[in-house]
């Protein structure tokens, strides 16, 4: 199952993480969030998210998209650069299951995209 948990389209500190970081900080960041996926580390896993300004029920939907599938084996997990149409799609405005419409303060620059057994 492929999980993007870590994803462009979730409000998430990784872009601030990707925009200045060398390859070792980005290595270091891959295993820690692997590590956090695999061990089911809640606070760690919700470290990622950047909450700031977000309404509280987005923060709760995102740490529950987070939090999805934590404890299990990840079988690969990647630091990529989304393609400029991924990037475009997640800076436009969307409905949340709130019927609200938001938009993410930022524009990704790389997404954390995790696969993991069922």
């Amino acid at each position: 199952m492929k999980l993007p948990i870590l994803s462009a389209r979730t409000i998430l500190a990784s872009s601030a993480i990707a925009s200045g970081a060398t390859p070792e900080q980005e290595k270091a960041f891959v295993e820690s969030c692997q590590k956090a996926f695999e061990t089911k580390d809640e606070k760690t896993l919700k470290s990622f998210l950047s909450t700031e300004g977000a309404p509280a029920d987005i923060v709760e939907m995102f740490t529950m998209m987070t939090l999805n599938g934590a404890g299990g084996k990840s079988t690969k997990i990647e630091w990529v650069t989304p393609s400029k149409a991924d990037a475009a799609r997640s800076h436009e405005p969307q409905e949340m299951p709130d019927g609200k419409i938001y938009k993410m303060p930022f524009a990704p620059s790389k997404q954390l995209v995790i696969e993991s057994q069922d």
